[in-house]
């Protein structure tokens, strides 16, 4: 029940374990909602029940990357660098396969740094001891109030 009630909480630290029960968990439910959806069929209905589930999954993702972040030190902005320039890095090359597909090819291969540098900095790396996460919210709450 604890794991559940921390799910949405965006707030204090995760552990790499409860990070990657986390996003097994998460991979897991998307996994029978993509079998749920392909055995009843395509249709509004089934992206009218799917897409509320969708979002709270989101929003469970975005909080746990949030905590492991916090655990390794780092503010919650990084998910900026980790996710959203290599979403955009993608988009782009989305974009760009109507006309040259080769060369889209290479643009997602962009983000690919990105994804590496995010996963390993919140799913491999041990946490920041208390000492040195400290003088990290020190230095960003100076940094902040200049």
């Amino acid at each position: 029940m604890e794991q559940l009630r921390r799910l949405f909480d965006f707030r204090g630290q995760a552990t790499r374990k409860e990070f990657w029960l986390t996003v097994l968990a998460l991979y897991a439910v998307l996994i029978v909602i993509g079998l749920i959806a392909t055995r009843v069929g395509d249709g509004v209905l089934v992206s009218l029940l799917a897409f509320p589930i969708l979002l709270a999954l989101f929003v469970a993702s975005l909080a746990v990357q949030v905590r492991r972040l916090h655990d390794r030190g780092k503010s919650a902005w990084w998910l900026l660098v980790f996710a959203f320039i290599p979403g955009l890095i993608g988009a782009v090359a989305g974009i760009d396969s109507e006309t040259n597909e080769p060369l889209s090819g290479l643009i997602a291969l962009l983000s690919l740094p990105f994804w590496i540098w995010g996963l390993v900095e919140m799913g491999f790396l041990p946490r920041k001891r208390a000492k040195e996460r400290r003088a990290h919210a020190v230095t960003e709450a100076a940094a902040a109030s200049e």
